[in-house]
């Protein structure tokens, strides 16, 4: 059988500064310790209680909050592009794992040290990094349709079934053990009601009911 994920993991794009958090209760918003800089379509990633947000569009820093004590580190920088904008990470284990363009790198949050890891086969961004049954799924909308599949133990890349054109400002999300692209966009703008879904078991990607309105965007 094909196991269903273990760990799910969903890229946020914030454009402020500040860390808003829902009060499930109250229904309301409370704003918390603002983030050292200002942070725009970066990669963002939970390891326990903490969320690590990696450079963005008005950012090169690496940066953790703290979610127990409401404050913020800055941490040893990305070792690769100076302006790695649409950036995607995924954590497997104790590491992180970041994606952009060809270069793969591992982040270890213990000791905040970088090792660079096996090259992307083909150019990537500007999409998302899904972990399921202990392997990294880099769906991307920047470069071109071919879904890759990242194994972090043995470090090393596969393919799987391409992707039916390029989710340019999707949104991604895991689901019993398949990813979900939703607001899909062929070319780099417009709104869209379609979803798709991948089943890594069956290799395949199909298309499902249409959302009630469109949609697309971070």
């Amino acid at each position: 059988t094909c196991p269903a994920d273990t760990v799910q993991k969903l890229p946020a794009i914030t454009p402020t500064v500040f860390t808003p958090q829902i009060i499930p209760d109250a229904g309301s918003w409370n704003a918390l310790a603002d983030s050292p800089t200002a942070h725009a379509a970066q990669a963002m990633v939970a390891v326990g209680s903490k969320i690590y947000v990696f450079w963005g569009y008005t950012n090169s820093s690496t940066e953790v909050y703290d979610t127990t004590t409401n404050t913020w580190k800055t941490l040893s920088p990305y070792p690769g592009s100076t302006n790695p904008y649409g950036m995607m990470a995924a954590a497997y284990g104790d590491k992180i794992y970041t994606f952009f363009q060809k270069r793969t790198y591992e982040y270890n949050p213990a000791n905040d040290t970088w090792i660079e890891k096996a090259p992307i086969p083909t150019t990537k961004a500007h999409g998302s990094a899904e972990l399921i049954d202990n392997k990294i799924y880099l769906v991307a909308a920047s470069g071109d349709s071919l879904l890759h599949i990242y194994d972090p133990a043995r470090n090393i890349w596969t393919s799987g079934a391409k992707i039916p054109g390029l989710p340019y400002f999707a949104e991604w999300a895991v689901a019993n053990g398949k990813i979900y692209v939703l607001g899909w966009s062929v070319g780099k703008h417009g709104t869209h009601k379609s979803v798709h879904v991948y089943d890594p078991c069956l290799n395949a990607w199909r298309k499902i009911t249409d959302m009630s309105t469109v949609s697309a965007g971070h």
